[in-house]
């Protein structure tokens, strides 16, 4: 039973460090493409769009948004993989000693995806009020430092 869980063992870090690599490989194609795309939108766009948008705004777009993509892209695949392939190997040797122990550890899972569902909505809420705070910041910056440049020259 041993080597079996060494091998198990084996199989699963191997699985783990392919799944990396394609994914960092895939995602780093993909945020080349969202950012290409971003740019060549950002470059059809009117005179008028760009008085109405912050340029700072603009630029955190292009940058942070095709990040977060990526990584949610990325690391998704990993970790639902992963848990899941330890969730059958942990359920399959419980059940498989004991059944009672198998159940418990199945309803505990539901309960804990159930719960972990309605956490994820408020998460996804607070996400979209920070990314909308973080956006601001470069173009109130870019503001600012404008603004010394213009106030330095009517001192001078």
């Amino acid at each position: 039973m041993a080597i079996l869980i060494v091998l198990l063992y084996i199989i699963f870090f191997f699985c783990k460090r392919y799944t990396e690599y394609k994914g960092k490989m895939f995602a780093s194609k993909i945020e080349a493409d969202i950012e290409n795309d971003l740019f060549k939108h950002f470059q059809k766009q009117d005179f008028s769009f760009y008085d109405e948008q912050k340029i700072g705004e603009l630029m955190s777009h292009i940058t942070t948004d095709a990040y977060n993509l990526t990584n949610v892209i990325k690391s998704t695949p990993e970790i639902i993989l992963g848990v899941f392939i330890r969730f059958l190997v942990v359920f399959a040797f419980l059940f498989f000693y004991n059944k009672a122990f198998g159940l418990i550890l199945l309803s505990a899972f539901v309960l804990n995806f159930i719960f972990m569902w309605n956490i994820l909505s408020k998460v996804q809420k607070a996400n979209k009020h920070l990314r909308e705070i973080f956006s601001n910041i470069p173009s109130d910056l870019e503001e600012n430092l404008s603004g010394i440049k213009t106030v330095r020259s009517f001192a001078n």
